[in-house]
């Protein structure tokens, strides 16, 4: 096996026990600002969301997700990507020691709800500038949000 690493760039020495479609939102208020959450699993800042359901279609998982996770209703702007390739840190390591490769579309968004609220999965909401963004980043997620902000043809596959 290859060396791969999990979304917090930790090198992993066995394959993912599963792989699942996940939806990702890149939240952008009016100033410009991002919306991340601080994961109480890891501890690493990211991006909300999370596993799409059966019996439900990609944009009602990142409806779901986000407004678990943030309380917010959001309107999709545009798909930024569709990122899966282990190399590209699509591996997420759970407490328990499971590992599962997620197949992630990457949605950039706007808020149409103005309160944010913590979830069980967070200890912590706040918007960035897209310029200072946390040391403490899911190296996955980092790469999408410069994706979103780059003058490439979208969407990207990764």
């Amino acid at each position: 096996m290859k060396t791969i690493y999990n979304s917090a760039g930790e090198i992993i020495k066995k394959c993912p026990d599963s792989i699942r479609p996940s939806v990702c939102a890149i939240i952008i208020n009016k100033n410009n600002e991002i919306l991340l959450e601080q994961r109480s699993d890891n501890y690493l800042w990211g991006l909300p969301g999370g596993g799409v359901e059966i019996g439900e279609s990609i944009t009602q998982a990142l409806h779901r997700e986000v407004m678990e996770e943030t309380g917010l209703k959001v309107e999709i702007i545009e798909l930024i990507g569709i990122y899966s390739d282990p190399k590209n840190y699509s591996i997420m390591s759970y407490p328990d020691g499971g590992l599962v490769q997620y197949v992630s579309i990457t949605f950039k968004c706007k808020p149409i709800s103005r309160s944010i609220k913590i979830s069980d999965e967070s200890i912590n909401l706040k918007f960035f500038d897209i310029e200072k963004l946390p040391e403490k980043l899911m190296v996955g997620h980092k790469s999408r949000i410069n994706d979103s902000i780059t003058n490439i043809n979208l969407p990207i596959i990764k």
